[in-house]
């Protein structure tokens, strides 16, 4: 019984190690948020690129927070949201969808707007527990940020 153990645990500890391997870097990266959406714009300043991503994301139902090249934009999750990451109902509150978003100086007069989402149950109180989106939901994201981008495509 033990050789029968030692086999599931060898069996185990490799499927541990190749999921690690494949998405271990992704969890802890710095630049996830670039990975999840992005887009990068020439010859802006931050503060323009800020409030035309501020404009889109209100235009949008996002409530926003933050200045700068750090922006945080909120609203209740859209009904999938609910059902794939709200609690029973007896608990009460709707799951709310957050957005991060980074401004990043790339140099030479470029910067990469970039974001990454999340779903946060029971939100609203102390401590928020954020779950981060998976890569298959970038696609309404990344048209937000091609929407702030579009915004300066026509200027010079």
């Amino acid at each position: 019984m033990s050789a029968s153990i030692a086999k599931n645990w060898i069996g185990l500890s490799a499927i541990i190690a190749v999921c690690l391997s494949a998405f271990g870097c992704q969890v802890f990266s710095t630049t996830s948020g670039a990975r999840f959406a992005s887009v990068e714009i020439s010859g802006h300043s931050t503060k323009e690129v800020s409030a035309a991503t501020i404009a889109v994301f209100d235009k949008a139902g996002y409530m926003s927070t933050g200045v700068g090249d750090e922006l945080l934009f909120e609203r209740d999750g859209p009904e999938w949201m609910q059902i794939a990451y709200g609690s029973n109902i007896k608990s009460g509150g709707p799951v709310s969808e957050r957005i991060k978003a980074q401004i990043v100086n790339l140099g030479d007069g470029t910067l990469r707007l970039q974001c990454s989402a999340y779903a946060m149950p029971e939100s609203g109180g102390i401590g928020d527990k954020e779950m981060q989106l998976l890569m298959t939901r970038r696609r309404p994201y990344r048209a937000l940020l091609e929407q702030v981008a579009q915004k300066f495509s026509a200027t010079p």
